[in-house]
């Protein structure tokens, strides 16, 4: 499993997703708590992109 890191202030961590396959990651959304599934390689996640670790 590999966890996705996104700072989207410039001062440190403000948003951590799963990264699921096929440049997917799922997240929830603060606003409503839902969950959501993004493309990792859409221009918003590619400009906050800060860093990744697998964990397993």
């Amino acid at each position: 499993m590999d966890l996705v890191f996104f700072s989207s202030t410039g001062n440190g961590i403000t948003h951590v997703v799963l990264y699921i396959d096929n440049s997917s990651i799922i997240h929830s959304l603060k606003l409503d708590y839902s969950i959501k599934i993004d493309n990792i390689s859409s221009s918003h996640y590619s400009s906050i992109y800060v860093t990744s670790k697998n964990i397993l």
